[in-house]
């Protein structure tokens, strides 16, 4: 991973960024749109930076369910990552809903499977909708993507 993704993971998709950024949507979107088009002329591949935010997700997805201190060794083992990442991520985790959690990991699925399946007209514009969706902006979704048929190419 080059220097400007885990500039983007640390700067821009920490938990704590994201928890506190709902409260100002706009600016952060701006910031997250700019963030974004830097690491595609940077060079990153839309896969990779998916790939990113879903890692991020995932162990903000497991540390919302962390019960106790005990537990974060057993869900680092089920996603291949450290306890330390779990347990810092719960601090995070506590400040949102579980379910807020979940619609977001649904979301950059989604993204993924538009993506796939051919289903976006580009794949950057995907992953520009699913930056304002997580964002919060309204009807930037791409889940109902999925219940439509692929476009034939």
């Amino acid at each position: 991973m080059n220097r400007g993704c885990r500039r983007f993971e640390s700067d821009l998709l920490h938990p704590q960024r994201i928890v506190s950024s709902w409260r100002d949507t706009v600016t952060f979107a701006r910031t997250a749109v700019a963030t974004l088009e830097r690491l595609l002329a940077d060079g990153n591949a839309v896969q990779q930076i998916l790939a990113l935010l879903l890692w991020q997700f995932r162990v903000l997805l497991f540390a919302s369910a962390m019960r106790t201190n005990a537990d974060a060794e057993r869900m680092a083992k089920a996603i291949r990552s450290s306890p330390y990442a779990i347990q810092r991520a719960t601090a995070f985790a506590r400040r949102v809903t579980r379910g807020d959690v979940i619609r977001a990991y649904e979301a950059i699925y989604a993204t993924d499977q538009v993506i796939k399946t051919g289903r976006a007209e580009s794949d950057v514009a995907a992953l520009s909708l699913l930056v304002l969706d997580l964002c919060g902006v309204a009807n930037a979704d791409l889940r109902d993507m999925l219940l439509v048929e692929a476009p034939r190419r």
